[in-house]
This record gives structure tokens, sequence and C-alpha cells, in this order.
């Protein structure tokens, strides 16, 4: 508003229009509004005023629109909601402390929560903690993400993500290889994902770089895409993390156990189908008294390799002694005689499958004989 400015030597009865509108007059002691002067407002106020005109009271805008109950504060209209508009961190709650917690949209679009950062990412509240931040939407998921602690802007890993068909994928420590770990004991349960090769195990009592309770066994159960197997393995107490396994299924469907006994509920031998509709180039096999004639039955200790039981003992029939005999009785598996081996061997197997069919040979050609025998034999007299 202009500033007044009074002539300097007013006579009596001198007029003077103000730029403010108002008519002064001189009196010969002072200047008298005589006219312009607005007209005064009356009735209720309104706005950020309350009361009446023309002595309202000025109310402050905030208390206007909002009503303050205790530790709420509320909408005045309760049909109005509140909208806050802006990117970026849109509420920020501070406690005090130095680190905060700040809540709003990103550029996605999508809602997030970052504690101790601000959205921008361009800075931690407090550089000596580490970041973390969640956010929903997006690219139709919910993700969890972790930064540590550092004095530029922080270095978010993706730890967690949740999509829309309901897939949670996890990353893997790349140390530990552990991606879920359940448990509230000393020794925990673990989903594995090998960091170096494409191996998934379920561990109890380990992880990859450390053992839970050293006075405990370990059991890992492995499925390897990069060795097509299924393996169970075990290590005993205050072994370590080297584990043997007591049981492997390779990608044929072929079962290895380390262990001197496999029992049936039933204790009978294992079925087979056999039916004739399901055969083809069928003939006789000839394998028999001579090539049983030929083996021979070893007693023996394994020695820990190759996934063997180190001392443990046996009776059987040696592979390399079998295979010129009975070739059909020995096959090959590629296999490491050490873990730290460089590449597998071919260990010799041995099927005994046909050595029960050789028998059978060999009992009818023992009983062939028997019977020339009989047919030449001269009858002893039992008379004197």
């Amino acid at each position: 508003m202009a500033q007044l400015d009074f002539p300097a030597a007013p006579t009596v009865g001198q007029q003077y229009a103000a730029p403010n509108g108002v008519t002064y007059q001189w009196d010969g002691a002072a200047w008298v509004v005589t006219g312009g002067v607005p007209t005064t407002p009356t009735g209720p106020a309104g706005g950020d005023l309350s009361g009446t005109y023309p002595n309202p009271s000025v109310t402050a805008a905030a208390k206007s629109k909002w009503t303050v109950a205790g530790s709420a504060v509320t909408p005045t209209d309760a049909t109005k909601t509140v909208a806050i508009h802006g990117p970026g961190d849109s509420i920020v709650y501070d406690t005090g402390g130095t680190q905060k917690a700040h809540l709003g949209l990103t550029s996605a679009p999508g809602l997030a929560l970052r504690l101790n950062g601000n959205l921008a990412g361009t800075a931690a509240d407090d550089t000596t903690k580490p970041v973390w931040h969640t956010q929903l939407g997006g690219a139709d998921t919910f993700q969890v993400f972790r930064a540590p602690a550092t004095a530029g802007a922080p270095a978010f890993v993706l730890l967690m993500a949740l999509d829309a068909t309901g897939v949670l994928t996890v990353p893997s420590d790349t140390t530990s290889g552990a991606a879920l770990t359940a448990g509230v004991r000393t020794i925990k349960g673990r989903l594995v994902m090998h960091p170096t090769t494409d191996v998934a195990y379920f561990m109890v009592n380990r992880h990859m770089t450390a053992v839970d309770d050293a006075t405990k066994p370990v059991w890992q159960m492995g499925l390897s895409a990069a060795g097509d197997a299924f393996t169970l393995g075990r290590a005993a107490a205050g072994a370590g993390l080297t584990t043997t396994n007591v049981v492997l299924v390779d990608g044929s469907g072929n079962l290895t156990i380390t262990g001197a006994t496999a029992t049936k509920a039933s204790g009978t031998t294992w079925a087979n189908p056999s039916d004739s509709r399901l055969k083809k180039n069928v003939e006789p096999y000839t394998q028999g008294l001579a090539a049983v004639l030929a083996l021979a039955p070893k007693s023996f200790e394994f020695n820990g390799l190759g996934g063997s039981q180190d001392g443990l003992p046996g009776i059987g029939l040696i592979a390399q002694d079998v295979q010129p005999v009975m070739p059909e009785m020995v096959s090959v598996t590629p296999t490491k005689l050490a873990p730290d081996d460089a590449a597998p061997v071919d260990l010799l197997m041995l099927d005994t499958t046909a050595l029960a069919m050789a028998l059978v040979n060999a009992v009818k050609e023992l009983s062939a004989e028997v019977a020339a025998l009989k047919a030449t034999a001269t009858p002893v007299s039992t008379h004197a």
C-alpha cells in the first residue's frame, strides 16, 4: 500500500484524497477523515476466521481443516480424503534419531518405503548404517532390497521378489549358498543353491562353509543338474564338511547305496516285469558250469575310494576277474575315485543277475551227468 503524503502546510478546511481511498480534511490541528471509509462487514466470519464481524478471531489454517484428538489428527470434513502430491519422499517419518523412514511413489510407478535413505537414492540418512528398501508395484512385484553402509549413493542388492503369479525368488548368499534357513535351535535346516555349480541342496547342520554343531552328524540331499544325479550324503560328527554319499540315483534311474544291506519288509527278493509280451529277441542263455567254475569268490574290505565306506568288509567277486569270463555282468560308470580328482575314471560295476541263470544251467548240466552215470552204472546186488 502507498504511503500517505499529507500536504506540508495545510490551511483550515483543506482536503486530501489519500491513495487508500479515504478523504481527509485539516481542522487546524489534525487531519480528520471526512469520506471514503470502507463499509464495515457484519455477520458470521468464515474461512480461516471464526466468530462474527466486526471483531472476528483469526484461526490457524491447519486448525480449520483438521481436528486434533489425543495423538490423532483427522480431517474436519470426514467426507474428504487426504491427497499428498509430489514425487519422491512424500512422507518422511522422523522420531529425532539419525535414521528416517521415507514413503513415496517411484517412477516405475510403485509405492516405496525406505529406511535410512531418501527415495532419490542419492544418500543415506546415517552413512554408518545400511539402507533397507521395500517396493510394491513397479513391475507388478513386491521386492525387498538392501544396501550396505556407505558415504555415497546406496548400492542396492535384491534380497527377495514376489511376482504376480505367486512365485517367490530369493537369491542365495554368495558365500554360504543359503537361500532359506529354518529352525530356532543350534542346528538349522537350509535350502541351499551352490554358489558356483548347478546343484541344489537341502542341508541339516551345515551350509556351504560351516557346520552348526560339530558334535552332531551332517546330512544333505543334493539334486545336481551338473552331475545329473540325486545324492544323499552324510558326514560323521566332527568330520567337518566332507560328506560321503550313502545313496545315489543317476540320470538313468540306477540306484546305488553304500550300506551293506537293503531291507524289504517281506524279506523276499525284488520283483521285476517278466511277461513274454514285454520281450523280443529272446535267445537261450548258454553260460553254465564252466563259467561258474572259472569264478573266484573273494573276501575284502573297501578302501573309501569312489564313495565307498572305508573298512567296510565284503564277500563277493572282483569285476576285473569276472570280465573275461562273463562280460555281460560287468558295466562301466564314470566316477571320481577321490572328491578332488580332476576327472572321473571308468569304474567297473558288477550285476550278478546273469550268475543266477548260469547256476541254473550248471545244475542242469550236473543233473544230465548224474542221469548218464545212472544209466551206465551196474546195479549192485544186495543179496549174498
